[in-house]
């Protein structure tokens, strides 16, 4: 661990991945296996996808298709990296929670405000918000962003 360089008096309101409300929540139903972490892992607070063999997550699509769910934030982290302080990636072949509805806390590389869509990126799953001149139709491969 590094030495510190700031202390914060509060805890923060959330963490990515986490979940942000007490309102009803949904998740992806697996098979019997389960879902697992594909060869690379899968990054928490991002959106993943179930690839053909119906048990691994990746967070990219087979093909141009919808995000099968969001990552949960609901393990212990286990850092594998030398000299590691953190991490948001489930090792491969580590069970994997999706999330198809509800409220929950995630970090985008824009600003956001309650009501923007939010939507998957087809590269690494991460979330793009979207003001005006947004590439996807409405209604498909987003879902509405109601904490900011």
């Amino acid at each position: 661990m590094g030495f510190p360089t700031k202390i914060n008096y509060t805890w923060g309101k959330g963490f990515p991945g986490g979940i942000a409300s007490a309102n009803p929540r949904r998740s992806a139903i697996p098979g019997p296996m389960g879902f697992v972490a594909g060869a690379a892992g899968v990054t928490v607070a991002a959106f993943g996808w179930v690839q053909a063999d119906g048990v691994t997550v990746l967070n990219k699509p087979i093909a141009s298709e919808a995000p099968t769910g969001f990552v949960l934030r609901d393990q212990t982290g286990l850092i594998t990296t030398y000299l590691g302080e953190s991490t948001m990636t489930l090792p491969s072949g580590f069970n994997v929670q999706l999330m198809t509805g509800g409220d929950y806390f995630a970090a985008a590389s824009t600003v956001a405000t309650p009501g923007q869509a939010v939507y998957a990126s087809l590269t690494d799953g991460t979330l793009l918000i979207f003001t005006e001149n947004c590439p996807w139709e409405r209604g498909n491969f987003h879902s509405e962003l109601t904490h900011a």
